[in-house]
């Protein structure tokens, strides 16, 4: 087994974060070779470099001990959602349309026609009635992904154990994240972690991919 060890995220492990997020991109498995989203830069834009860059000290990396730069998983999120997503939208949802509409309509159709239905969400009102209540009661949110050949050996835990003792210090009551039906192990993951199914509705995560709903987990966080 290979040790690691847990570590605040560092702008050197920027490579290592997207190669992780582009093998466990596609609900969990590797997107290498499915012609389903191809603009590597452009998947980082839309799921982890706003935080990796404006919160910073909210993101964990799990390094190898015998490699000691080599990213073996990542954790990142935020402590008020609302927050983030008016600063995400601020910061970034004009870049990803200018790299949509410039560069992948005519080089990547496929994360061409991935991204419009990412954007749709731009467009919606980010605060309904049930987002409002989530996010009062479950303000913080975090993404998690470990490389694969390297999950099932305790790496994720430790980047739980980390990322939820910064959101207690923030004083964040509970945490929430989302994913998808088909990402069953993502799904065991999340339950031996504490954490319980919020709510569930019909998910729109990839064009052409039925049959898929997006479930909602929550946690409560003791105070520090």
């Amino acid at each position: 087994m290979d040790e690691f060890r847990i570590i605040p995220y560092q702008p050197s492990h920027l490579d290592g974060v997207h190669e992780i997020l582009f093998r466990t991109g596609y609900m969990g498995e590797d997107l290498i070779g499915r012609n389903a989203f191809n603009d590597r830069r452009l998947f980082g834009y839309i799921f982890c470099d706003y935080y990796l860059r404006f919160e910073p000290g909210n993101c964990f990396t799990a390094l190898s001990s015998d490699m000691p730069e080599r990213v073996l998983g990542y954790i990142i999120g935020a402590g008020d959602t609302r927050a983030q997503l008016y600063r995400f939208k601020k910061t970034y949802a004009r870049k990803i349309v200018l790299r949509n509409s410039l560069i992948t309509r005519l080089a990547n159709p496929e994360s061409f026609l991935m991204t419009k239905t990412i954007m749709a969400y731009f467009r919606q009102d980010l605060l309904t009635a049930e987002t409002s209540i989530l996010y009062r009661d479950y303000p913080a949110h975090l993404h998690i992904n470990v490389l694969p050949g390297f999950q099932g050996k305790g790496i994720g835990a430790e980047l739980m154990t980390a990322f939820e003792e910064r959101m207690r210090m923030q004083s964040a009551p509970g945490i929430h994240l989302i994913t998808a039906s088909l990402n069953e192990k993502a799904l065991r993951f999340y339950l031996k972690n504490n954490y319980r199914r919020y709510s569930e509705e019909e998910g729109d995560f990839w064009p052409g991919v039925t049959g898929v709903t997006s479930i909602t987990f929550v946690k409560a966080l003791k105070p520090a």
